[in-house]
């Protein structure tokens, strides 16, 4: 079968790019190395339970009469009803600091108004009129790069206010510690504060059954267990991808999900590329209902940051459960019937796990499973009694299933915003190319499938 395209990597970004090539009538081949679609968003059994790996809370939540709104734009371009998804908004979210100050905001952007006009009296002013800039900025027409905090300075006078609005934006896509880009803070601040957060009515495995499903059905090929050991580049043309077993496919076309410093690995390239050192410890722990209904609070999602300063930088020790993101899935609106879980995720040290014996890795597992209830439970309350079930997984679990260069969940800190390495006919998508979480990568999927589509349908045209 001659296929129009490849892509490397069957997540997120990846099944959005090859059905963006299907609803085009072309055949793209998506080769995946795991057992199963995903990538960083997946998910895994453990005690009869089904757990997902990455996905809190998915950004840019839109009404559906709002059809300029990325998410929507996104899935009419994909031919995706929005009863896939099925829109469960979140209850509310808060950050919490060290000093005792709080924020709460929602989908709603006049709560976070109100807060911040009450908490910090001055500044609603400076926060309306970064509003507005968020709201008004087209970035595709933006450069990247500059600190995203010297950029909000401008706005906001107070620094604890600046560190607490950032600290979501940061904590949700930054692979640089301490800060990030300012073109990253403003599709994330509209991403997140603008349009607010949501999660599918569906698990992750429905969603990502559902395109496989979509990409097959429409003539696409998606191959798991398929890792790709080289792309083939002649004159500075790509001409397929190099398979383990010494197998060839041919395309014309590639798009590269895997990252940059793998893509640049799988080019034969020596150039250093920094992978990142921003990587995750996460535990999840399923409650009783007593013990859930208990809890304080009525928010779906945490951030909070006890450490005093930045709070995001990669750990000295294993982890650094002083800061942290925290989700209750059971929270948003549509799933209060569900299985109760707290889902904690802090900042992890990848080589410090990975020197660790396998006894050694066990019994950490644990302790930071611990250091990790205990500095959610500052905020929602006493929860250890009345766990039924835990499951922790490190940065070296990361690697292990995404191959992600040291867990690095959010890539590089070098982005490629355009998608270009130099080669013709070889683009990159997803985390690397600069939009990271599931509504981001499937976005980046579309953006590079709809850059490779335009001169194959201007040639069509020609013909």
């Amino acid at each position: 079968m001659k296929h129009d395209v490849i892509v490397i990597g069957a997540g997120f970004s990846g099944l959005a790019a090859a059905l963006r090539f299907v609803r085009y009538r072309k055949r793209p081949l998506v080769l995946e190395a795991h057992d199963r679609p995903g990538g960083l968003s997946s998910w895994y059994r453990r005690g009869g339970r089904t757990f997902e790996s990455g996905l809190h809370a998915l950004t840019s939540f839109a009404p559906p009469d709002d059809r300029a709104a990325p998410i929507n734009r996104m899935l009419r371009q994909l031919g995706l009803s929005r009863d896939l998804l099925g829109f469960l908004p979140q209850s509310g979210a808060r950050v919490a600091f060290a000093d005792g100050v709080e924020l709460g905001f929602s989908n709603d952007i006049e709560l976070l108004r109100a807060e911040i006009a009450s908490r910090f009296p001055g500044e609603a002013d400076g926060f309306d009129r970064l509003c507005a800039f968020a709201r008004e900025a087209d970035p595709g027409r933006m450069r990247p790069g500059g600190s995203a905090r010297e950029f909000v300075a401008q706005y906001i006078g107070d620094p604890l206010l600046a560190s607490m609005l950032l600290f979501p934006l940061i904590v949700y896509g930054a692979s640089n510690e301490h800060d990030l880009d300012v073109l990253s803070m403003l599709i994330m601040f509209r991403a997140i504060y603008l349009e607010g957060l949501f999660r599918p009515a569906v698990n992750v495995r429905e969603l990502l059954g559902a395109l496989v499903a979509a990409i097959e059905d429409g003539g696409g090929e998606v191959r798991f267990g398929s890792p790709v050991a080289r792309v083939a580049v002649n004159s500075g043309r790509v001409e397929g991808v190099e398979l383990p077993d010494g197998g060839f496919v041919p395309a014309r076309m590639v798009i590269s999900t895997a990252g940059l410093p793998v893509t640049m690995k799988l080019l034969g390239r020596r150039e250093e590329v920094e992978s990142g050192r921003i990587s995750f410890f996460e535990t999840q722990y399923v409650l009783d209902r007593k013990t859930a209904a208990a809890l304080a609070g009525t928010e779906t999602v945490y951030f909070y940051n006890f450490s005093g300063g930045s709070g995001y930088r990669c750990p000295d020790g294993l982890i650094e459960p002083a800061v942290g993101s925290m989700c209750l899935p059971h929270r948003f609106r549509g799933r209060e019937g569900e299985e109760p879980m707290v889902r904690v995720t802090n900042l992890g040290n990848y080589r410090r796990w990975k020197a660790l014996s396998r006894d050694e890795y066990v019994a950490a597992k644990e302790d930071a499973s611990r250091q990790a209830a205990r500095f959610a439970e500052r905020i929602i309350g006493p929860f250890s009694d009345g766990v039924l079930f835990r499951d922790a997984f490190t940065p070296v679990t990361i690697e292990r299933f995404s191959r992600r260069p040291g867990g690095a969940v959010y890539g590089s800190p070098e982005k490629r915003w355009d998608g270009g390495l130099g080669v013709d006919g070889l683009l990159l998508a997803g985390t690397d190319q600069g939009l990271v979480g599931v509504v981001g990568a499937m976005i980046s999927g579309v953006n590079t499938a709809n850059r490779m589509l335009l001169p194959m349908r201007l040639g069509e045209l020609r013909e």
